[in-house]
């Protein structure tokens, strides 16, 4: 199967009914289920209505059936093989084949994420970061993890950059932002109801906001100004949260690199942040 069909379908699971996700799981479990199949048959064999396959299909960026009827058949370049890796089948397994799959694991979402990388997206992220004054870095939980992991890249180039390590010291702070900053929003589900507190004051504040998230149909995709996706497979003994952590720091560092090669291209300024870093070592 196409690994951009697989992106889409998966980028968009979250937000799905429990009838579309079973045309999202029947399509992900039989790779060559279009090859050869009108949309009245599938439906009948999924067990849906012909309009349910139509509606699946419009919510993951396709016009009609045929168009994803040919990214299904297309050949993507990857071997289904060696996309999936089912680590709960490893579990009888040695400790480095069980290591090994989750490596696997680990490059199968670096892989999915990139696929669904679009360069105008990149474009509008860096333009908000070249404008901002200062940007506010705002994750919970797991997801605070990687706004620190954001703030220690970014505190290396000229934009001025905050993180706050608490829910209620967040909240206060995003009210002191305006539309002249940026605000940086990490939250997995895009669906945490403390998090969207401090999306909508960000918002009442017309703070621009880049969010990176694994569901383009959550709240905080539709409140962001820009929103880059991470994709991941869930499973049972790692959580689909914590392997989607490889992809979303992954993505910061992209923002990073950009921002340092399009805006900071100022080589002075580098050797004077490596000069400091290397008097830190013996």
């Amino acid at each position: 199967m196409n690994i951009e069909l697989v992106s889409k379908i998966k980028n968009n699971l979250y937000g799905m009914s429990n009838t579309e996700k079973k045309v999202a799981n029947y399509l992900l479990n039989n790779e060559f289920a279009l090859e050869n199949i009108s949309i009245k048959e599938l439906a009948k064999d999924i067990g849906v209505s012909i309009s349910a396959i139509s509606r699946f299909t419009k919510k993951i960026g396709y016009k009609n059936f045929q168009d994803l009827r040919v990214d299904m058949i297309a050949p993507s370049g990857i071997n289904k093989d060696s996309y999936f890796f089912p680590i709960e089948n490893e579990a009888d397994s040695s400790l480095l084949s069980i290591s090994k799959a989750i490596f696997k694991s680990g490059i199968s979402s670096l892989m999915a994420t990139l696929s669904v990388l679009d360069e105008k997206v990149l474009i509008k992220a860096i333009d908000i970061l070249s404008k901002s004054k200062c940007c506010g870095m705002f994750g919970l939980g797991g997801s605070y993890s990687i706004v620190q992991n954001a703030m220690q890249r970014f505190i290396r180039t000229s934009l001025e950059c905050r993180v706050y390590s608490d829910f209620h010291t967040q909240l206060l702070a995003c009210s002191r932002f305006t539309s002249q900053d940026c605000a940086l929003v990490v939250s997995h589900s895009g669906r945490n109801k403390d998090i969207m507190r401090i999306v909508d004051i960000l918002k009442g504040h017309d703070v621009p906001i880049i969010s990176i998230t694994s569901d383009i149909t959550s709240p905080l995709s539709k409140k962001s100004s820009v929103v880059l996706s991470s994709i991941s497979d869930e499973i049972m003994y790692r959580p689909e949260a914590l392997s989607a952590t490889i992809s979303q720091i992954m993505l910061v560092d992209i923002l990073f690199t950009l921002y340092s090669l399009k805006v900071d291209n100022e080589q002075n300024y580098f050797k004077e942040v490596r000069s400091i870093i290397n008097s830190t070592r013996i």
